[in-house]
């Protein structure tokens, strides 16, 4: 089943706007976590992904 089955539109990005945008935030698991954090700083989306809480924009995050 996906999020699209469930009736609501899903996109993946690796674009902080697009998840600063987002009416809320679905972050899966990747299995090695020093190496998602190291993308994600890459990528230049922890900020956004901090922001997006602090917001209070709903946020499902799977096990990393």
């Amino acid at each position: 089943m996906t999020i699209r089955h469930l009736g609501f539109d899903a996109r993946v990005t690796c674009r902080p706007e697009d998840v600063r945008n987002a009416q809320a935030v679905v972050f899966p698991g990747q299995g090695a976590a020093g190496q998602a954090m190291a993308n994600l700083e890459r990528l230049d989306l922890v900020k956004a992904l901090k922001d997006a809480l602090a917001h209070g924009k709903p946020f499902l995050g799977v096990c990393l």
